[in-house]
């Protein structure tokens, strides 16, 4: 993203047809999809959280129905065991969290797209609309587990 992203230009000039730069998701706002006559192309940020979330959002469904198949990810639906809020809502966010033993949904240290290691404390991801800054404690939120 930004004026060194040469990918868009140099995925038209071999003849793909870009359908989508930009994604109103946080984390992975940079995500670029095209289509060739013998491909379909993903072109995803270089953050490695915002390529895991993107990659479980669009390319994982895509590769599942090119299979023949209907991937439906594992979703539960829990309480937060505390309030969480957000300070950018302009886009829908997707948060790491875990699962705690008593049952409560608990968002995981994540100082954004490049905190990989937050991935690695995740039992799943729960998204947040856009234009919601808050979620209570004891709010049901559906968490999509990874």
């Amino acid at each position: 993203m930004g004026d060194f992203d040469f990918i868009p230009s140099v995925l038209e000039r071999a003849g793909v047809k870009i359908l989508f730069k930009r994604v109103a998701v946080q984390p992975g706002k940079p995500t670029t999809f095209g289509l060739h006559p013998r491909a379909v192309i993903f072109g995803l940020p270089g953050n490695p959280v915002s390529s895991f979330i993107q990659f479980e959002l669009l390319i994982r469904p895509l590769i599942y129905k090119m299979m023949g198949y209907e991937w439906q990810p594992m979703i539960i639906r829990l309480p937060m065991n505390k309030q969480y809020i957000r300070k950018s809502v302009d886009r829908m966010a997707f948060i790491p969290v875990t699962i705690t033993s008593g049952g409560f949904v608990s968002s995981v240290e994540f100082h954004g797209s490049a905190h990989i290691s937050a991935l690695s404390d995740a039992m799943g991801i729960i998204s947040i609309p856009a234009g919601k800054p808050i979620i209570e404690k004891g709010e049901i939120v559906s968490v999509r587990q990874i």
